[in-house]
């Protein structure tokens, strides 16, 4: 792993309950790198969770483990599922508006290039860039001056703002690159 992988695990083991990250280092350790089970074992250990105590959170009630990682598990799935829509979103457009003749050319043509971003930002958001965090907002701004020039503005309104929240929030989920200056 490179740094920035290093800097990357090390924030994603951070945001963890020690039950989750008990989880990686016993039976999901086939699905991790040796360095990411390093990592996550530092973190366990960063916490002073014990390797006895290990198979005891494991045992631990479901529930009691969900109520303590709740927030953090929630905000993650939506990231995946804000990333899914926008992706489905932009393939759709454009079909729609082939399939449905009575949209003229010229909005077909726009549509394209708004598509086509709106791909990547939903690939950066999927993979956790930065780059994809950043794309988002000016993807947010775009979604609500579309929808005010449709008559939408109320609800775009309420999805911008309720968004704006969400990712404020989670900006430490994107790789950040250190400058190289």
């Amino acid at each position: 792993m490179t740094t920035i992988d290093d800097e990357y695990a090390t924030a994603r083991f951070a945001a963890l309950s020690d039950a989750q990250l008990a989880a990686v280092v016993r039976e999901q350790r086939d699905d991790y790198t040796e360095r990411a089970l390093e990592l996550a074992a530092a973190e366990l250990e960063r916490r002073g969770v014990e390797p006895s105590r290990l198979v005891a959170l494991q045992a631990e009630a479901p529930s009691a483990a969900l109520a303590r990682s709740h927030g953090r598990a929630v905000g993650e799935r939506w990231l995946d599922v804000y990333a899914a829509l926008l992706g489905m979103s932009a393939v759709a457009a454009p079909l729609m508006q082939l399939l449905l003749s009575t949209a003229p050319l010229w909005a077909l043509v726009v549509q394209v290039p708004v598509s086509v971003f709106q791909l990547a930002v939903a690939l950066g958001l999927r993979k956790r860039r930065a780059w994809g965090w950043y794309l988002n907002w000016l993807s947010l701004l775009v979604v609500f001056l579309a929808a005010s020039i449709n008559g939408a503005a109320v609800g775009a309104l309420i999805w911008v703002l309720l968004n704006t929240v969400y990712f404020a929030r989670r900006r430490r989920l994107f790789q950040w690159a250190k400058s190289t200056l």
